[in-house]
């Protein structure tokens, strides 16, 4: 969480610092950037948390052969991603802006390795020092230059240096778990086995990222850098509430004990998937209700006075909105990935993820010319809803029912109840403040309790969940 709230800072600082155009461009290569990481990550990361997960005496080898297999890739990934940077014909801070992300995002991908055997051995402390140590220094960094005055490329240079210091840490704290740093590069033996079974992973992973991120491509074309630039400040509040939670749970703490329960029975696991379910739902209402109820002004507070970046203050508003209404959405989408893995069932990813990219890039393609920016907002939610929906179909064919909707009765009762304070308290900051604090208590005096206790209960033993 640390490290999500130093990266929306650092952002936010750049947003005071960069004239739109400039910030425009920055968003842009952080866009481009989450498509190198997924590029690098191929699904590595993921199988071999996967493995880890079910054989922790394999753990040596399995991070050697990933990180060596990491390496490769972001050799690889960098040159392509340049090559078709300098073939697009980008100008020279718009080409520099990409190739310092895309440095970072390699870093980054690196770092998802040892992530991985923190992970699978339950030891997630070391995860999180690193990536709060990582945040912190990355804050700090980009503080120094927008102190400085310093020229924007060394501003957003300054990821790159983070992107080191976090590699580096995360290294140690390996070395801290009784393993080995050294890459494999057995091609044979053992790179290409767990590339293929990563395979589908990873094209999974592109397709992902494809259609949370090139929207950006169809909104720069047709709107210009500034409607990049106020579409990310709407989209980097929602990436920054999910990333916060899913991937630190999702596939984090919780996966290791949701594979054990997918191997001893489906009826085992899906009551953990339905407890998993309603409490990030309720989590994602608790978290909207201040957000919605502050509207443009949370924007302004977080992004200053040009936070419009020459748009309608109404666009903005709205694009806002729509963006935060798919964050339910989207943690159902991690919940159904992760359960899909664990039931080994990974083949079928990229067939869904690429529907969902068919259907955002057309939706991007029409109806941005009709609606303008909020348009990227609405595919956002039709596209992850997509997902789920056929994520679902899946699981409930090939592994048996799940009822999700049984997670969904005290969620919306605590947000009715929270709603319903928000437009009785008027103005104020209790208004900000009661109704997300009142919905969270109803949710967790209701039962919600129960489902927490379900979804981070142990699956060692019988009867633990």
């Amino acid at each position: 969480m640390a490290n999500k709230a130093a990266m929306l800072v650092s952002v936010m600082l750049l947003s005071r610092y960069l004239a739109d155009a400039e910030f425009g461009r920055f968003a842009y290569a952080i866009a481009l950037g989450q498509i190198m990481l997924f590029l690098v990550d191929m699904g590595i990361q993921l199988m071999s948390n996967r493995k880890i997960s079910s054989d922790r005496e394999a753990a040596q080898s399995i991070f050697e052969t990933g990180l060596g297999l990491r390496v490769l890739l972001g050799l690889a990934g960098y040159s392509l991603l340049m090559l078709v940077v300098l073939a697009a014909g980008y100008g020279g801070q718009q080409t520099l802006f990409i190739a310092l992300i895309g440095i970072f995002a390699v870093f980054e991908a690196t770092c998802e390795i040892p992530y991985a055997v923190f992970r699978a051995r339950e030891r997630m402390l070391f995860e999180g020092i690193t990536r709060a140590a990582g945040g912190a220094i990355g804050l700090a960094l980009v503080a120094a230059a927008v102190h400085m005055g310093l020229d924007p490329v060394l501003a957003v240079g300054s990821y790159v240096v983070r992107g080191v210091l976090s590699t580096a840490l995360s290294l140690y704290f390996v070395r801290r778990s009784g393993l080995r740093v050294l890459p494999s590069f057995h091609v044979r033996e053992r790179l290409l086995p767990l590339l293929r079974e990563s395979l589908p992973l990873g094209i999974m992973g592109l397709l992902f990222v494809a259609y949370q991120r090139l929207d950006n491509v169809v909104i720069k074309g047709l709107l210009g850098d500034e409607a990049v630039g106020a579409y990310q400040q709407c989209y980097r509040i929602l990436e920054t509430l999910v990333l916060a939670i899913s991937p630190t749970l999702l596939p984090g703490a919780l996966f290791p004990a949701l594979c054990r329960s997918v191997d001893r029975g489906w009826r085992v696991a899906s009551e953990r998937v339905r407890a998993m379910g309603e409490f990030f739902l309720a989590l994602s209402f608790v978290m909207l209700l201040p957000l919605l109820t502050a509207g443009n002004s949370f924007l302004r507070l977080l992004w200053g006075s040009s936070f419009l970046r020459g748009l309608p203050e109404a666009t903005v508003r709205w694009t806002f909105y729509l963006v935060l209404a798919a964050l339910p959405a989207q943690f159902f989408l991690h919940l159904l990935i992760t359960t899909v893995l664990a039931a080994h069932r990974q083949k079928i990813t990229p067939l869904v993820t690429g529907v969902a990219v068919l259907v955002s890039l057309g939706g991007n393609l029409i109806l941005l010319r009709v609606m303008g920016l909020p348009a990227a907002a609405v595919m956002i939610n039709v596209s992850t809803v997509a997902i789920c929906v056929l994520f679902y179909l899946d699981i409930r064919r090939n592994l048996g029912p799940l009822r999700l909707w049984r997670a969904f009765p005290r969620p919306l009762l605590a947000l009715a109840v929270g709603a319903g304070l928000a437009m009785l308290l008027g103005e104020g900051g209790a208004r900000l403040v009661v109704p997300p604090v009142a919905a969270a208590s109803l949710w967790f005096m209701t039962g919600g309790r129960q489902a927490l206790r379900r979804s981070f209960a142990s699956a060692r033993h019988p009867h633990s969940s």
